[in-house]
């Protein structure tokens, strides 16, 4: 473990990573059940394994600075899986499920640069952190939009 300590800020920034890999892993993995397109499911296969990458990143981190992440707790998974399976009650067609993901990954990259322009990180491992979660999302929100414009 670190002897370094870090910001508050960083501290927050790190676990508001955590919880929004938790969550794009929680509701990417839920709507994967509801698509039999290929390519779609491999995109979301590749969000979830690429979240799980970053998620690691931040775990580790998190563990250097003695910081224990907060869990995604089931009452957190209920309610994304029961606003999941209402959104696909009556259209669970390729493009809504697209539509839903590209939302979600946006509100992911809004929520993550939002949060740094208020809380800007002073350590360079969170700050790039920070900016590779960003840029994943943004990249998969653009590559899932294609089959939603479909």
């Amino acid at each position: 473990m670190s002897t370094i300590s870090l910001t508050q800020n960083d501290k927050e920034l790190l676990c508001e990573i955590n919880r929004n890999l938790d969550m794009t892993v929680e509701s990417t993995t839920m709507v994967m059940k509801k698509v039999d397109n290929k390519e779609l499911l491999t995109l979301l296969t590749e969000v979830v394994m690429k979240s799980g990458e970053l998620s690691k990143k931040a775990h580790d981190l998190m563990h250097n600075y003695g910081i224990v992440p907060e869990e995604f707790t089931k009452m957190k998974q209920l309610s994304a899986d029961f606003g999941i399976m209402m959104n696909t009650l009556f259209d669970s067609s390729d493009g809504h499920i697209a539509e839903m993901m590209v939302k979600g990954l946006e509100m992911g990259v809004v929520s993550m640069r939002q949060f740094t322009e208020e809380n800007p990180p002073s350590d360079s491992k969170v700050a790039e952190l920070c900016v590779e979660l960003a840029d994943f999302q943004s990249a998969y929100a653009h590559k899932i939009g294609n089959f939603a414009r479909r």
